[in-house]
């Protein structure tokens, strides 16, 4: 099953603050994966690759939808 993750990004000049949402069909839905990473795109990058591991290790794959300010 493919997820979809939706992904915001509060930018910063010396950080980024990133934060995941997956909607779902309850209304328990939470934010997952608070971070806060260098200015970069290389940052940015890794975080997705870790949030892409914690999906497929359960055999789903991802598809991210990325929003900043």
């Amino acid at each position: 099953m493919k997820s979809v993750i939706y992904v915001g990004i509060d930018v910063h000049l010396k950080s980024y603050s990133l934060c995941c949402f997956e909607p779902t069909f309850t209304s328990k839905c939470k934010a997952f994966g608070h971070m806060r990473v260098n200015p970069n795109v290389k940052s940015i990058e890794k975080y997705l690759a870790t949030i892409t591991e914690r999906f497929t290790g359960k055999g789903d794959s991802v598809r991210f939808v990325c929003g900043y300010e």
